[in-house]
């Protein structure tokens, strides 16, 4: 039944005003993805899913996603008030480089916990959030703060950054903020990555020197995209056969609510616009009108989830067992996104 779902991630927008190089909005060698439509969630699908009594249940409900981000979305704040109204508690992920002070001032005054994306100093953010204004982001985020809001600054850590943690640290504090380190996992079996836009070479991203910030599936192989290396033979997999999954999401009952309309079970499925093997595999076996709101009822979309978790129990990858699902939750990997201090 769907009231026993707890937690729902919600992708608001497949929109952004950011060219992050590892975003999955775009191919390995910088174009956007092909067939990938950018748009916002539609609210009828937001409130066809979030009635008063499926709230009733939420613990939890935090807008971020995949190809977007969520301030985009003109209807955000209504959908905010709106769980707001049935007590559910929720969060924003944001890298707040664009709108108003006045539409953050008034984003504050309903005072959601916003966890703003911002990766450096004004030196140093924009060589991964690239395209945001450092100018742009500090006015936005003070308007935020002295409104009332709740914002946390989360840091990714890079190794042209490391050297910055303590002093965004002081700088959040000053601001009334919390403070956390993302410790990203999108390097995996890499050891730099070539930031490319449209098929161009721009610059390397490192994973940082420090230990502590560093993934442990941060690899020593090349990043080479133009060479494309991503194999589309599944046959080539198998040494991810009989590999437990012990999926984190289904602990946690929680959905996501992608921008076009699908009901999922977590954002790593979401990619379904992407050049990699996981996302090829994944619309090779499911149909994603499967998962449509627009076209289902919510409980059919959510009874369809169970051709999902059936390919679990699947030992070869070649007979379907989900390549994403393995990387992400397989029992002997670590390929999430970890939080430090």
């Amino acid at each position: 039944m769907i009231e026993t779902v707890k937690r729902v991630h919600v992708e608001a927008s497949g929109r952004c005003n950011s060219r992050c190089p590892m975003c999955s909005r775009f191919t390995s060698t910088g174009f956007l993805q092909p067939n990938l439509v950018e748009k916002d969630l539609d609210e009828k699908i937001f409130y066809k899913l979030f009635t008063s009594n499926f709230c009733k249940n939420l613990e939890h409900v935090y807008f971020s996603g995949v190809y977007g981000d969520p301030c985009l979305n003109e209807k955000l704040p209504d959908f905010i008030n709106w769980l707001q109204q049935h007590n559910v508690d929720l969060s924003i992920d944001t890298n707040a480089g664009y709108r108003t002070k006045k539409w953050w001032e008034k984003l504050g005054k309903y005072k959601p916990r916003v966890h703003f994306a911002i990766d450096g100093l004004e030196d140093t953010n924009h060589l991964y959030r690239r395209g945001v204004k450092w100018k742009k982001v500090m006015d936005n985020v003070k308007a935020f703060q002295e409104a009332g809001g709740n914002g946390a600054w989360t840091f990714i850590v890079f190794k042209h950054n490391e050297h910055q943690v303590e002093e965004a640290r002081k700088i959040a504090e000053n601001m009334g903020m919390d403070f956390r380190l993302k410790i990203t996992q999108k390097f995996k079996k890499f050891k730099f990555w070539n930031v490319l836009e449209d098929g161009k070479y721009l610059y390397k991203l490192h994973p940082p020197d420090i230990n502590t910030y560093r993934h442990s599936n941060v690899g020593n192989e090349i990043h080479d995209p133009k060479n494309d290396y991503f194999s589309f033979q599944l046959d080539k997999y198998n040494h991810l056969d009989n590999i437990e999954i012990d999926c984190e999401i289904k602990k946690k009952d929680e959905l996501y609510l992608s921008f076009e309309g699908y009901l999922l079970p977590c954002c790593f499925l979401a990619t379904l616009y992407h050049d990699s093997p996981g996302s090829f595999q994944f619309n090779k076996l499911f149909n994603k009108n499967d998962y449509n709101l627009h076209l289902l009822s919510v409980e059919q979309a959510k009874q369809n989830l169970m051709k999902i978790s059936k390919s679990w129990q699947k030992n070869k990858i070649i007979e379907g067992k989900l390549l994403t699902c393995t990387y992400t939750c397989g029992k002997p990997f670590s390929n999430k996104t970890q939080y430090g201090k």
